[in-house]
């Protein structure tokens, strides 16, 4: 949207065109079957967590923003976030390392969730293997699913 349609539908995200349309399509199939499992769930997107956060001064470096937060509403009234990470290309592996460290690192203790493709699989798989054997610097639990695997039944309907 531009910055003038942005405005007129109260949001306040910064105009522009994303960088990674492939990437933004993902994300948005992950929220989507999510969603279709569960319409009770919550998302908060990656632009809506940088909307919430200071502005970043010149020169400064933020910390990582997931690619969304998933709000699970429980049943005793409480709420469950779990931070969603989609990788459809090879990342580095210091940046796997980062984003499933704990607040130290990725500056979030929620659980994680990192959906992955060919491309990415073993490089987080990877990441995994060497966070775990110091679980004591790790967020307290990382998932890692197949896209793949995980859509291919709603990939099929389509």
């Amino acid at each position: 949207m531009t910055h003038k349609g942005l405005k007129r539908a109260g949001l306040d995200f910064r105009a522009g065109v994303p960088r990674f349309f492939d990437h933004l399509y993902w994300i948005n199939e992950v929220r989507l079957k999510l969603e279709e499992e569960d319409p009770q769930i919550e998302w908060i997107s990656e632009r809506s967590i940088q909307a919430e956060q200071e502005m970043r001064r010149k020169g400064e470096r933020l910390k990582h923003i997931p690619d969304g937060i998933l709000v699970l509403h429980m049943e005793d009234g409480k709420e469950k976030r779990i931070d969603i990470e989609v990788q459809i290309s090879k990342p580095s592996f210091r940046a796997v390392m980062d984003v499933m460290g704990d607040s130290y690192f990725s500056s979030s203790n929620n659980p994680l969730r990192y959906y992955v493709n060919k491309a990415s699989r073993g490089i987080v798989k990877a990441a995994y293997e060497k966070r775990a054997k110091y679980p004591f610097s790790m967020r307290p639990s990382v998932e890692i699913i197949d896209l793949q695997e995980w859509l291919r039944p709603s990939m099929a309907q389509k």
